[in-house]
């Protein structure tokens, strides 16, 4: 197979065509699974030369031990990262039984022992969303996240995506999620529940591993547990046992693991970013503090900003506030489903900045 580029395209909208070929070209007995990873280039060896497991982010462990459980599936890894090597790290690591073939500058295929066909996509080239940051030269990809998405959801496809250059899973999982909401078992936007890991990640940790099964919707594929799927995909009643149910009792330290990340990354985030927020709303409310403003409009979330940037530039302070504890209280609804403490998002948000005086909020985080 020979890859043949749309010029006008992106790099990523030719491999995601690519992809979409192969998927019709093979019967809906055979499952397929994607994995995009930026900023994946091997560069974090050991002194022998090689690349630990723990830092194996082009053909991570989680991968792995998907694939060695089910058989002639198709797995295709998009690598995206200015400084992939020529070829990958992984195309010449036959540790992993696999032996690369070589079917375009930028493409590879291999077959594993138990018939597993490999597909590897190279793009060199530095890439960001909206809202993310960027310099002269990054290709925009959220587009073809969008395209990516569609045809995930509609093949029933399962999608992993993880971002290893330090910026945060969890802006673009949430910037997809009213797109993706109902789907969120098969398309999952960062490893380890979304927690914020810098540049590394321990991909050999508990928190970097997937319950998974295999299922059938239009096709046959491979489900795999994602906490947000039932704290964001209309379930009425979160039940950590019916969970468990689910996915087997000898995946329960995976559970728990992503449930602890789960907490852990709203709970930081609503200490180190979303009080400021308030607390500098409350300063341009009462003091009138305007040097408030382009801290308020750099920190909130991208799809929040030009709602933001309205009421400020109305002078709607009061409102701007309101609107913004509802978007913290959603945050906090989910923390309060996740240890099941009878509060909601509202009630604690509510007593955490009753007091006047923002210092005191913080006397108060021990709710959380």
């Amino acid at each position: 197979m020979i890859l043949i580029y749309n010029t006008m395209a992106s790099q990523l909208t030719n491999v995601i065509e690519l992809i979409h070929q192969d998927i019709h070209q093979t019967s809906k007995d055979v499952m397929h699974i994607i994995y995009v990873g930026v900023g994946a280039a091997a560069g974090m060896f050991n002194s022998n030369g090689l690349i630990d497991e723990q830092n194996y982010h082009e053909y991570p462990p989680f991968l792995q031990k998907i694939q060695e459980q089910i058989n002639s599936a198709h797995i295709h890894i998009v690598l995206i990262d200015p400084i992939l090597g020529n070829p990958p790290y992984s195309i010449n690591d036959h540790s992993k039984g696999l032996h690369y073939i070589q079917n375009d500058t930028n493409f590879y295929t291999a077959k594993s022992n138990t018939e597993n066909i490999f597909h590897v996509y190279c793009i060199r080239e530095s890439v960001y969303i909206d809202g993310q940051y960027y310099h002269d030269g990054f290709i925009n990809i959220t587009q073809d996240l969008y395209h990516l998405n569609d045809m995930c959801m509609q093949e029933s496809i399962l999608m992993i995506y993880n971002d290893y250059t330090g910026r945060e899973n969890k802006y673009v999982a949430e910037f997809y999620d009213d797109q993706i909401n109902g789907y969120l078992d098969h398309i999952i936007y960062g490893i380890g529940a979304r927690k914020e890991f810098g540049c590394y990640i321990d991909l050999l940790s508990i928190e970097s591993q997937f319950a998974f099964k295999i299922t059938e919707r239009n096709r046959r594929m491979i489900k795999v547990l994602n906490i947000f799927n039932y704290l964001l995909g209309g379930y009425t009643i979160y039940n950590i046992n019916s969970i468990i149910q689910e996915y087997d009792i000898e995946n329960v330290d995976k559970i728990s693991s992503q449930i602890s990340c789960v907490i852990d990354q709203y709970i930081s985030e609503f200490k180190n970013k979303s009080l400021y927020i308030l607390k500098s709303i409350h300063r341009l409310i009462h003091l009138n503090d305007l040097t408030q403003i382009e801290f308020i409009i750099l920190n909130i979330n991208h799809k929040h900003r030009s709602r933001v940037e309205l009421m400020i530039k109305n002078h709607s302070y009061q409102e701007l506030q309101t609107y913004m504890k509802n978007i913290f209280a959603r945050e906090l609804d989910i923390i309060c489903k996740l240890k099941d403490n009878g509060l909601t998002g509202h009630d604690l948000i509510t007593f955490i900045t009753q007091s006047e005086d923002p210092l005191q909020w913080y006397n108060q985080l021990g709710l959380l």
